[in-house]
C-alpha cells in the first residue's frame, strides 16, 4: 500500500468522522433547545392553571395540568437523549482529534517523500544540463571551426557537399540539444522554486566532472590527429550514452 493511497483513505475516513461528529453536534443542540422550550413554558402555564382554580374553572386547570405534565415528560426524554448523544458525541470528538493528527502525520510524510522524490530528480536533471552544456560547446566549438574552414575553401573554391552537409547536421544536433537543455533548465528552477532550494542545491557528483575540460580538449585534439579522416569515437560513444540516459523514463 503507497503512502499516498494511504493519506487518501486516512481523509476518507476522518471526513466521515468530522460528518458524524457535526450531525451529533445538531442532535444535541436540538433537544437541548427543546428543554429550553419546555422549561420557558411550564411557569406560564402554571400560572394559567391558578387563574383558572381562582375563577372555578377545574375543567381548564385540568387541561393545563395535563398539558405541563406532558411538557415535562418531554422535557425528560429530550434531556435523557441530549446526555445520550452527548456522550456520542464526546466519543466521536476524541475520534476525529486522533485522526486529524495521524493525518497531519502522514501529510508531513508525503511531503517529505515528495521533497526527496523531487530532490533526486533535481539531481538527474542538474548533472544531464551540465553533461549537455559541455557537449554544446564542443559542438559550438567544432562549428566555429568548420566555418572558418568552409570560409577557407570558398576563397580557394574548394567547397564541397559533404562539408555542407555535415554541418547541417551539426547544427542540427546543437538545435536539439539546446532545446532539451532549456527543458532541464525550466524543470531546475520549477524543483528549486516549489522547495525554496538555493541556485546551487544541490551538489551534484558527476564522475565526469573529474576530469578537466582541458584534458577533454587535449583527447580531442590527439584522437584528431592520429584519426583526421574517421568520427572521433570518444565523442560517438559519449552521444550514445546520451541518448540512453534521455531514453530512461523519468523517476
Amino acid at each position: 500500500q503507497t503512502l499516498l493511497t494511504r493519506v487518501t483513505e486516512h481523509a476518507t475516513v476522518l471526513e466521515s468522522a468530522q460528518e458524524r461528529k457535526a450531525e451529533l453536534e445538531a442532535d444535541v443542540l436540538h433537544h437541548k433547545r427543546t428543554v429550553e422550550t419546555v422549561e420557558s413554558r411550564i411557569p406560564a402555564l402554571q400560572a394559567d392553571i391558578k387563574r383558572a382554580a381562582s375563577k372555578k374553572q377545574f375543567k381548564m386547570a385540568a387541561r393545563l395540568k395535563a398539558e405541563i405534565k406532558a411538557l415535562e415528560a418531554s422535557k425528560a426524554e429530550s434531556q435523557a437523549k441530549a446526555a445520550e448523544f452527548q456522550d456520542q458525541l464526546d466519543v466521536e470528538f476524541d475520534k476525529v482529534e486522533q485522526l486529524e493528527k495521524e493525518a497531519a502525520d502522514l501529510a508531513k510524510q508525503l511531503d517529505d517523500a515528495e521533497s526527496a522524490a523531487d530532490e533526486h530528480r533535481l539531481q538527474f536533471v542538474s548533472q544531464h544540463s551540465r553533461r549537455l552544456r559541455r557537449r554544446l560547446d564542443r559542438l559550438h566549438e567544432k562549428q566555429q571551426q568548420q566555418q572558418q574552414q568552409q570560409e577557407q575553401e570558398q576563397e580557394q573554391e574548394q567547397a564541397t557537399e559533404e562539408n555542407a552537409a555535415d554541418a547541417r547536421v551539426r547544427a542540427e544536433e546543437c538545435r536539439l540539444l539546446e532545446a532539451q537543455l532549456e527543458s532541464y533548465d525550466s524543470e531546475m528552477f520549477e524543483l528549486r522554486s516549489k522547495h525554496n532550494w538555493a541556485s546551487d542545491f544541490p551538489p551534484v557528483d558527476d564522475p565526469t566532472d573529474s576530469e578537466p575540460e582541458s584534458q577533454e580538449d587535449e583527447k580531442e585534439e590527439v584522437n584528431q590527429q592520429e584519426e583526421p579522416e574517421e568520427p572521433e569515437e570518444q565523442e560517438d560513444q559519449e552521444e550514445q550514452e546520451e541518448q540512453e540516459e534521455q531514453e530512461q523514463p523519468n523517476e
